[in-house]
């Protein structure tokens, strides 16, 4: 970014905007991140910087990149177009399932689930946070970017059913994850805890010190006596 003469990116969310690559040989455009520079141009990020779900395998190395840019970058992640469709449809191809498959239309079975894991699984993975320094010296750990995959994309479909945890609520996980209020310990398990304006969300992360990597595995809507509750369970790291 510093060679493009974008030199100051710890105030750079506003200047995060979506934008279109110019077609390719084949006719394609595809969406990307770009940088809005104070005379109204645009730089577009590098390709490797990000990557379009289900088409390229691109992956954003926010590790690269200063924490508030990667932050920046997380948040027009999790609120673009590229989540929200595929959000969307896998939403859509799990009610499908649900009615399919359960008698309810309700809860799937562990059973059920393996099988629609399967099924829908495209081994997509978004990224849904960047870790401050602090909390990866908590986790100890050497990556800050929080992932989170289609699989527990899916997952949270099935358990999350009828709880009002929809886009706006992941559109908060790059802050819960930057800036929470708590953080709990259980082993390699990392539960971050942030109150909201209108909703206190729980996210639990797992790290993969082995792979040097960090992933969602769930998350959800929290009450204060819950989280009184878990605090005299697990260890308090913040």
């Amino acid at each position: 970014m510093k060679r493009r003469g974008i030199d100051k990116p710890d105030d750079s969310s506003e200047f995060l905007v979506e934008v279109e690559r110019p077609a390719d040989k084949q006719g394609n455009r595809e969406k990307t991140v770009g940088f809005k520079l104070p005379d109204g141009t645009i730089r577009v990020t590098d390709k490797g910087f990000d990557y379009n779900v289900g088409r390229l395998n691109y992956k954003p190395n926010l590790d690269l990149y200063p924490e508030k840019l990667a932050h920046a970058f997380a948040k027009v992640e999790m609120k673009g177009g590229e989540f929200k469709h595929d959000f969307e449809l896998l939403a859509k191809h799990m009610a499908e399932m649900k009615q399919t498959l359960s008698l309810d239309g309700k809860k799937l079975t562990v059973d059920q689930m393996l099988q629609v894991r399967d099924s829908l699984t495209k081994n997509f993975k978004f990224a849904a946070g960047v870790l401050s320094a602090e909390s990866k010296d908590l986790l100890k750990s050497k990556t800050g970017t929080v992932w989170l995959s289609d699989d527990t994309l899916i997952k949270q479909f099935n358990s999350r059913d009828g709880q009002d945890f929809g886009l706006e609520s992941y559109a908060l996980f790059p802050d819960l994850f930057n800036q929470p209020d708590i953080v709990l310990q259980d082993n390699d398990r990392f539960y971050f805890i942030k109150n909201f304006e209108k909703q206190r969300i729980l996210g639990v992360i797992k790290h993969l010190s082995k792979f040097n990597e960090i992933f969602v595995l769930s998350a959800r809507e929290i009450n204060i006596k819950e989280v009184e509750k878990m605090k005299g369970k697990l260890a308090v790291i913040k």
